[in-house]
């Protein structure tokens, strides 16, 4: 196999899981020291192909990081925050033109201000 995988190296990849796979025993299967190299071009002709996001595979994982598993949390996170700072914005400013008054010279006076004078 190519040390540096490419989609034309696809048959190869296919190849070597295919001989693989033909080990009469999972004994014979452990000897392959090779094994992880295999997973990762495997994985490498997916993402070329442009059917999966992923990191290269370990013996231990499945290749996908944390992120990539939980891809769409962050967009559900900031989508909430901006809804979140949007919402303060309007209220703030809603309040804000309901507690002010224009007079006739068209300035701006807070409505609370007066009100407590004439108590």
């Amino acid at each position: 196999m190519p040390e540096n995988i490419k989609l034309s190296d696809e048959d190869a990849v296919v190849a070597a899981r295919t001989a693989y796979d033909a080990l009469p025993s999972t004994e014979q299967q452990a000897l392959v020291s090779n094994y992880s190299t295999l997973v990762q071009a495997e994985r490498l002709i997916v993402y070329l192909k442009g059917e999966l996001p992923v990191t290269p595979a370990t013996e231990e994982g499945d290749g996908l990081s944390f992120w990539q598993k939980n891809f769409y949390i962050g967009y559900i996170i900031a989508g909430v925050a901006v809804v979140a700072l949007v919402c303060y914005i309007v209220l703030t400013t809603m309040r804000k033109k309901s507690n002010a008054e224009v007079n006739a010279d068209g300035e701006v006076e807070n409505k609370e201000a007066s009100t407590d004078e004439e108590k």
